[in-house]
Formats: structure tokens, sequence, C-alpha cells
């Protein structure tokens, strides 16, 4: 059982983040214990996740998206399915909430695809990503993109809700 003693989320920073992000509203998927303890696990005292926000966002063939609040931040873990593997990115829930600094995260696979995730605020509907073959575009869905991609990604792109249009160059070796 994990213990929520030390749940280091205020209550206006998860009322904060139930504003940002569909994800938050509501009491999202339900998570089976040994979910919950996988996605805990990541968060060790350096974190302070609270188990009390954890949300199933996405959950996927290959992997299950699940997103947590903690001291002053937000993270999302990609919980693989056929090996055992997370990999979690975390950033201020401010960075995240602003549509022009949405976090996202690039995953070498096994296969030598890379998968994308990303945590984007309401309003945000979709992102086009630029790779070397050309542009695709994926879905925003409960405030997560997650794709996987073959080609190597350069860009992503993406309109906020007042209709500016941002970008976001992916990392050398994205």
């Amino acid at each position: 059982m994990i213990d929520s003693s030390t749940a280091a989320t205020e209550p206006d920073f998860l009322t904060q983040a139930e504003k940002d992000f569909a994800v938050f509203r509501g009491d999202g998927t339900a998570l089976t214990e040994d979910e919950l303890v996988r996605v805990m696990k990541v968060g060790d005292a350096r974190f302070g996740l609270d188990p009390n926000t954890v949300r199933a966002a996405r959950r996927l063939p290959e992997n299950d998206v699940f997103v947590v609040l903690g001291r002053g931040i937000v993270c999302v873990l990609n919980v693989e399915k056929r090996r055992v593997g997370t990999a979690a990115g975390c950033t201020s829930l401010e960075s995240a909430s602003n549509g022009d600094t949405p976090m996202v995260g690039y995953d070498g696979l096994m296969d030598g695809s890379t998968r994308v995730t990303g945590l984007f605020p309401d309003g945000i509907d979709g992102v086009t990503i630029e790779t070397e073959a050309g542009m695709t575009s994926a879905p925003v869905v409960n405030s997560i993109l997650s794709l996987v991609t073959f080609d190597r990604v350069r860009s992503l792109s993406w309109r906020t809700a007042d209709g500016l249009q941002h970008s976001l160059r992916a990392p050398a070796d994205g």
C-alpha cells in the first residue's frame, strides 16, 4: 500500500493543475495497486510525488502514460507494457501550464524508434511533428501527446488557444 501521509501537493497547486489540464479534472482512470506502486517508485523523496494526484492520462497498446503532481512540479511517466521500463520527466507546473513551454520528452526505444510524449495545457488539440521524412500530425488527448516514429524528429509545432503558433526544436538525437 502507498503511504499518502507524506503528500506534498498543496491544495492550490492541485486546483491550478485542474484548471490548466483536463487530465487532472475528476478522478481520472483508476489505477491498479501495481500501477500506483510502479509510478510512485520513480518519485522518490526528491520529487515528493503525491499518490493522491496520480492520473492515468493515456492507455496505449505499447505503454501507459501517467501524470502526477509533487512539490511544485508535474511529472509525466511512460510505463512500458512489454518490457520493464519507465521513462519519466518533470518540470514546474508553471512552465507546463504555459502553452509556450509545454513539457516534451523523447525516449529512444529498443527497436530504434523514438517515443515523443508531451504534456500540453487545455486549448492545444494537436501537434505537428516535423521529421526527416516530412510532416505529420498527432492529437493531444487528455492533455497528452504520445507518438512513436522511426524518423528523427526535427521539431514540434502547435497553436495555443489564443491563436499563436509555437514551435520547439527537438534535441539533436531526437
